[in-house]
């Protein structure tokens, strides 16, 4: 949610969406856990021992990076909005990156695709991969959008 309303956002400049961008960001930021890495649902917390979700972070890192050039500089959210995706960047380097398995494994580990059917919990997964390297990217240079 947070990186599809920053793109929204850097397309269609509505400033409705910064508000939207803040609601949704602090609503996330304010459930992460001690590690700054969400559960697969925000309504855990440390301690209820359910799977997290670094996909979802990693997107997250990513929106909020996104819409990091669009705040005003005097916007007293925007170096707590730093501070925190460069947190979560770096509890996902730091704790989901070990090698999981031998042979095929995947760069970021503890994603979720489906809990309900209990598909893909606590595995790696290709979007949390891509969008891992994309914030990874973000942080070494200027991301160029490409689509």
């Amino acid at each position: 949610m947070i990186y599809g309303i920053a793109l929204n956002y850097t397309r269609l400049q509505d400033a409705a969406d910064i508000h939207t961008f803040k609601a949704v960001t602090n609503y996330f930021l304010n459930r992460l856990p001690a590690d700054m890495v969400s559960y697969w649902d925000l309504i855990f917390h440390d301690g209820d021992w359910q799977a997290k979700d670094s996909s979802a972070t990693a997107i997250a890192v990513c929106g909020i990076k996104q819409m990091e050039g669009f705040l005003q500089e005097g916007d007293e959210l925007k170096p707590l909005y730093q501070h925190a995706a460069s947190s979560m960047l770096r509890s996902l380097i730091t704790n989901y990156t070990d090698e999981q398995t031998t042979g095929i494994t995947a760069l970021l580990n503890h994603g979720v695709y489906s809990w309900h059917s209990g598909r893909g919990v606590d595995e790696g997964n290709l979007w949390g991969d891509y969008f891992y390297l994309e914030a990874l990217i973000r942080y070494k240079k200027q991301w160029q959008m490409y689509w």
